[in-house]
This record gives C-alpha cells, structure tokens and sequence, in this order.
C-alpha cells in the first residue's frame, strides 16, 4: 500500500484553501474494499487540475463511489490497491473499522488533497442527490470553479430553484444593513462589515473574506444557512395555503343571508348583516375550517357567535362543550347576552377563587354540572391548574373574544392558547388586520393550525433576532401582501359606515387645551432640562438600537423623557414640584409621630415621599392628621389647561341632558379628576383595572339606569373592550394613547348599534406639546392601518422606537 504524495505546486495550492477542524482521512488495503470502486463519505474530489484546489458539492455524510486510477501506472496495469478517503468530525466513531490501516491525521493548520494527478476522474453516484437538493449543501469551505459557481446559479435561476449555497450567497451579497440586523448574532457594526466587504465573487470569495475579517466568523454563515432554509419553508407553506384561501375565496363571495334559529329568542331579530355573518361562520364550521370575525367595534359579534352556537345546537346537534375566552371587563356581558338571545344554551362561568375553581373543575369533572358554553377569561388560561382542566375538555369550539391580544406569536398568552385543543377556533376582534407579519402570522398559525403547526420552527427563526427595533426586513414585507390574501377568506370584516345606515352621526373635534402659566412653565424646565442632558452629555438616544444593554438603557430614558413631558402636559400634580426637599424632611419627621410609623426610620421615609409626585403625597397628607396643614388647595387641583376647557364642555353638555363618558390612560389622573368633578358639583361613576369583575357589570347598569348620574370616568384599556354605554352620546378623551385604535375602542362604548342620539367625540390635545406629536402619528397610523379588504400596496408597518425618536425630536428641537 502505498500514499499519495503531493507536489510542492500542490502544497502552494493546499495551504491557500480554508483550514478544517477535526478531519481524519483513513487510507485501507484492497482486502478491506469489497471492489474496485470505493466508497467515500462526507465528500469527493473535483476532477481537474488538482493544484487549483477545487472539490466538487457534496452533502455532507452522503455516500459518493470513487473510481482511482494510478497515474504513476500503465493504463493496462492497475493497481492491486484502492484507497478509503473517510472525512469525519469529532464525534465520528472509528472503532468498528477493522484492520491495522494507518491514519492520517489532518489537523486544522492544513488541508489534504486526494489526487495526485490531473487525470484523476470523480463520478458520483446515481442515488446521490441533485446539486440543486435543499440537503445538498457542501461544507462551508467546499468550493468549485467560478465557472462553475456561475453556472450553478445561473441553472437555479432557469429552472426557478437556487441551490441553497447559491442562495446564502445571494443573501449576504444583496441583503440591505437592516436584513443583515435579523442574522443571530450580527450586530449593527457586523452588518457594515459584511457590507464593506461586497462583492462577493463566488462562494470561495465570501467564505475567505469572511475569514479574514476579524470582526467576523463562519458560524455566520450557517445563520444565514438557517435563515434562507426558513425563508424557503415559509414560502413554500404560504403559496400552498393561498392556493386554499382562492377555492374558499369562491365560495365566501356566494354567501346569502342565514334563517335565523328557532331557539333564539323570539323577540329579538338579527339583522340582514348579522344575518350573513350567521351563514359565513356556518360555512366555516361545515368545512373544518377556523375563522376571524372582524366586525369594526359595535356591530353585534357577541350575538353573531350565540346564533352560530344555537344553529350547531339546533341544526346540527351540535351542543358542545364550548369554550369562550374573554376579558375580564366583559365576562358578565357575554354571561348576560347569552340569558337574554338564548337561554336554553347552558353556560357556566369559570371564574373566582381558587377554591372555587377548584370545587368547580371537580364538580364538572364529574359531570354533576352539565354545561354547553365554558366562559373564563385570558388569565386563568395562563394558570397551571386551570389550563391543565381546560386542556382535558373534548371542545368543539374555542372562541377568543378581543383576539387582538392573540397577536404575537412571541408571547406566554399566545403559547398558553395555542396548547388548549378543540376542533375549531374562532377568533373576534374589533381592530382591523395591520401590515405587520408577525401579527399575520399569529393569526395564520390559529385559523390555519394543520399547516402552519409543522412550519412553527422557522416561523420562530424569522422573529428570533434581538435587533427587531430596527423594523422589518425585506422578505418580511414580501409576504406581508401575500399573508392578507391568505387571510382574506378566512377574515370577515364590516364597518358600521356600510351595513348601519341607520346608525346616528358621529362627529370627532379636536379640542386644543393652552396651558396654565405654572404648567407650562414647568413643561417649559422639562423641556429645557432634556435637551441640555442630549446635547451636552455626549449620550445619544437617537441612535439605532441594537442588542447592545447600553442603547436599551437609552431608549428606556428617552421613553422615560417623553413620559415626564407627557405627565406635565396633562397635569402638574402627576409630577413631584410644589413638595421639594425641606417640605418633605419636615413630614418624614412628624409621620414618625403617627403610631402607623413610631418605629421608622425617617431617612427611609423620606426616600419613599422622593419618588412619590405631587399628588401622591397630597392624598399621603388627607390620610395622616399629622400632615393635615401640608395638604394641597382646591386651586392645585384645578390648575390645569385641560380642565379650563372641560370647564368649558361639561356645563354646556349638562344643559343640553347628554351625557359623557370621560377617557383616560392614567389612573392617577382618574384618580385627579374625581377630585375636580366633586369641586365643580358633577355626579359620576368610575371603572378602571382595579374595579373588580363582579361589580362592572353593576356599574353599567348604574349608569345606564340614573340618568342622574351625568360622568362615567374609565380607563381606556379597563373600559374600552366590550362594554355597552349608549346611554351617553359624548366621549372626551382626556389623553389620547400612542394607539389609536385603543381610543377608537373607547368612542365605540357609546357608538353601536342601540344608540339614537348623534355622537360627539372631543380630543384634548395640550397647545404646543408632545401631545401634538402623538395625535399627528397617530393619524398617520390610521390612514395607514390598511385592513385586508384595502388594496394591496407598500407595507407601512411602523417602528414604535422610530416613533419615540421623532417625538423627542420635534419636542426638544434636537
């Protein structure tokens, strides 16, 4: 037996190739070779001048038969031996080899080359795979001729399918910074670098030059490797549901109007649109497909899906077990909606303590409560226990109510539902479908779960970078159109301005609130204070934020600023400035003199009254009669240029017997205003997050019953989800959210269906602030919140972070 030997050409050709790691090639006798052709794994030679280094594509650990020939021999001669090339990683176990063969080991400092002449012949064998196969990707320092290269390309784009090392290449020569950003582990500095170091001429080019960057390692391309694999697995899966979604698409566009069942109840009728949307979810359910009832905020999804469930009921002997997840804020309007509709159909709420719970999953475990409908809520799906009893149930139908908590994949809530199994789901939400892929994907993955379950690794991988700040990438908005269309058939959406002719007028104002001197002063100190710190600290929070903690610490700060200006353009006292230093040393010491506090320490009380604000420690002075002499005038609490101008609203609203449902973000500043409607004389009702569930409902009623009452003061996230308020026609958002439609969700409390009095919608905007910037981008917002019915177009998807930088901008004059 004899080894190859290499010419010193050849060496020059070896030492430029790129270095292995852990490579051991074995050289066997003949008599350990079954025939003359032999057999070598995880990679063949090239045939051509071997002193330009080039190897053929191999799969990795495929089998490839090798046929030598001797160029030091006859043609007629042949020699008696054949040689083994084994090519193995580290984990690669030799021990069933048998014979006393040498091994040459290969270390990381050099390459081997098989051939010693340039006649020498590579075939590969009949089974192995296409150059073209997913699977075929060659190790990340395998090469071939730029011809080659060239024309492996060339064929991929002929034949509509690129190998997938053509592809990476593709990617990392053309990606834009931002997509380079969504590579795991590629920071802001890394993507210039790849950038810096185009073009790249052939695979060899870029896995040299990525080499020789320091900044830089190969572990990037088998990232990049798993991001173009993902890519192409989700296209795939997206082309093959769109060809679904165009067959349901015929059959939606013949959808007539439903007969209403005889179960329901007999005094009530649904409407033609309801009607409608009865057949739609009926179709649904009769093709095993899920859905997405859509209906803008105020027209009836409630008691669209009661009709679906009497139908099964009565049609189709249907009766469950149903599911309904809800918000808490409206678990006793559905339980209600469902007494008055259709009372036959058995619902029990699971909701309450634990004890409760856990007496209620025994008794219907046992089945000595029997039940139809199982209504809870979004927080107990998260409990362990709980979940555990859901999971358990052979459900027929899951149904989330405001599914837009559903739309992000990324989150524990979405996990948690996912897990819970039934035959079909059905999704309601009152905002319109945004241009945003992850949100379009989370809601593919629900209606489309046979699909898109197999799929769910590479979904992840597309939304598994730290740097998604930045936006999303080019392939992203690709297939943001693409996801609507998908949607389309699946989703059925319909504006009040279409289907309720008959529904009253809403007109929205604008209402611009100049500022009290001794507010806007202090508005004024903010502003001036931020922008010294940005110019004259070196720090710039306006910097692309990437994985690094420190540009995390700076948007938190410049969200932290825009918070304070926020605070002071709504209200002095939701800031600390009228209690300064020795006002609060004073009342640390005498709150030692209550008993509550004999044994404090008045260092550690008077931290605690530091990052307390105004009105904090105002309402610190009502509760201790130590502090009584420090609390704060009637004339504080009215000192802001808001109120002036509610002062202006609520009398005039009041004369005229309409009542007003007042909106606001802050419960501090809930907290505020209930002290100004009792100074100004107003009666009112409150709900915020902290009203339990049990007394909502109650409180509805309250209001909808006295018409005494003349103000419902809510928080716009407690109050905002599907509560009926058509008693009052006047909404006044006090603070509008970076959000709009969580404020369209407000003004649709009294806006919908059962309400006769034209609606009047009044925006408090604080005169030259930050306020001004929010309401601009939000307009912005929802002329581009473009739902899937709106023509395909340029994904306008927004970046909250981008957002926040304009703002502090435009305030700061930076």
């Amino acid at each position: 037996m004899k080894l190859i030997n290499m010419s010193s050409d050849e060496e020059e050709s070896l030492s430029a190739l790129p270095r292995r790691s852990n490579t051991k090639r074995r050289i066997m006798s003949s008599d350990e070779s079954d025939s003359e052709s032999i057999e070598v794994i995880s990679s063949h030679f090239a045939k051509g001048n071997p002193a330009k280094g080039r190897r053929a594509r191999t799969p990795s650990k495929k089998i490839r038969t090798v046929n030598l020939s001797d160029s030091e021999e006859s043609d007629q001669e042949k020699s008696d031996e054949s040689k083994i090339y084994e090519e193995k990683d580290s984990d690669y176990d030799d021990s069933n080899l048998s014979g006393p063969s040498p091994v040459v080991d290969i270390s990381e400092e050099e390459n081997f080359l098989a051939s010693s002449s340039d006649e020498e012949l590579v075939q590969k064998s009949p089974s192995a795979p296409d150059l073209d196969d997913d699977e075929d990707y060659d190790d990340l320092v395998g090469e071939s001729s730029e011809d080659e290269e060239e024309a492996i390309i060339q064929l991929g784009i002929d034949s509509g399918k690129m190998s997938l090392r053509a592809q990476v290449l593709s990617y990392l020569e053309d990606a834009s910074e931002n997509d380079l950003l969504h590579i795991p582990g590629v920071s802001k500095k890394k993507a210039q670098n790849i950038i810096k170091l185009r073009p790249f001429a052939n695979w060899m080019d870029l896995v040299t030059k990525i080499k020789c960057d320091r900044s830089l390692s190969l572990d990037l391309i088998e990232d990049c490797k798993e991001i173009v694999k993902s890519h192409q697995a989700i296209s795939r899966l997206m082309s093959e549901c769109e060809k679904i979604s165009e067959k349901m698409g015929e059959t939606v566009a013949k959808i007539e109007p439903a007969i209403q069942p005889n179960i329901l109840n007999r005094s009530m009728t649904l409407t033609n649109y309801q009607l409608i949307g009865l057949n739609w979810l009926v179709l649904l359910y009769k093709r095993n497909i899920n859905g997405i009832l859509a209906d803008e905020m105020g027209l009836g999804k409630t008691i669209q899906v009661i009709a679906l469930l009497a139908y099964l009921r009565e049609h189709l002997n249907n009766k469950g077990p149903h599911l309904i997840v809800v918000p808490s804020s409206t678990l006793e309007n559905w339980q209600r909606e469902f007494e008055t509709w259709c009372s036959s159909i058995r619902v029990v709420v699971y909701h309450g303590s634990m004890d409760f719970r856990a007496h209620l999953r025994a008794s219907l475990g046992s089945k000595k409560e029997k039940f139809d409908v199982l209504l809870t809520t979004y927080n107990l799906v998260s409990s362990a226990d709980d979940k555990r009893f859901l999971k358990r149930l052979p459900l027929q139908y899951i149904i989330f109510d405001e599914a837009h908590m559903l739309k992000n994949m990324k989150s524990n809530r979405f996990s948690n539902l996912i897990s819970l199994t039934a035959k079909r789901r059905l999704l309601l939400t009152g905002t319109p479908v945004q241009n945003n892929l992850l949100e379009l994907m989370s809601l593919l993955f629900f209606t489309m779960p046979s699909f898109f379950s197999s799929k769910l690794t590479h979904i992840q991988n597309l939304f598994a970078s730290k740097n998604r700040r930045d936006g999303e990438t080019t392939f992203e908005k690709d297939r943001v159109d693409q996801a609507k269309r998908i949607l389309k058939p699946f989703v059925l959406r319909r504006l009040k301005i279409d289907v309720l002719k008959q529904l009253p007028s809403k007109t929205e104002h604008i209402k611009s609130c100049p500022m009290e001197a001794q507010q806007e002063l202090t508005y004024m100190e903010l502003v001036e204070n931020y922008t010294r710190e940005i110019r004259y600290s070196g720090k710039n929070i306006f910097e692309n934020i990437v994985e690094s903690d420190e540009n995390l610490c700076k948007l938190r700060r410049g969200a932290g600023m825009l918070m304070e200006l926020r605070k002071a353009a709504n209200h002095p006292l939701l800031l600390r400035r009228h209690y300064n230093a020795d006002k609060l040393r004073e009342m640390a010491r005498l709150m030692l003199t209550e008993p509550t506090h004999a044994d404090a320490n008045v260092d550690y009380v008077y931290e605690d009254m530091e990052v307390m604000t105004d009105y904090e420690l105002h309402r610190l002075c009502n509760n201790f009669k130590s502090l009584k002499d420090f609390r704060l005038s009637s004339e504080f609490i009215l000192t802001s240029g808001k109120f002036k101008v509610l002062d202006e609203l609520l009398p005039f609203f009041k004369e005229k017997n309409q009542r007003v449902l007042i909106f606001s973000q802050f419960t501090m500043m809930l907290d505020i205003m209930e002290e100004y409607l009792k100074i100004r004389k107003h009666e009112f009702l409150r709900l915020d997050g902290q009203t339990k569930v049990s007394d909502r409902l109650n409180l509805i009623d309250q209001f909808t019953d006295d018409t005494k009452i003349f103000v419902f003061l809510l928080s716009t996230r407690a109050g905002g989800l599907g509560i009926n308020l058509t008693s009052a026609n006047v909404v006044i958002i006090h603070d509008i959210d970076f959000n709009p439609y969580n404020d369209k969700q407000a003004e649709d409390r009294c806006h919908r269906v059962g309400q006769d009095a034209p609606v009047e919608i009044y925006r408090l905007i604080s005169e030259n602030s930050v306020e001004e910037g929010i309401l601009k981008i939000c307009d912005e917002k929802l002329k581009l919140g473009q739902d899937i019915y709106v023509k395909n177009g340029k994904n306008h998807a927004r970046d909250d972070s981008k957002d926040l930088k304009t703002l502090l901008r435009r305030t700061l004059g930076i």
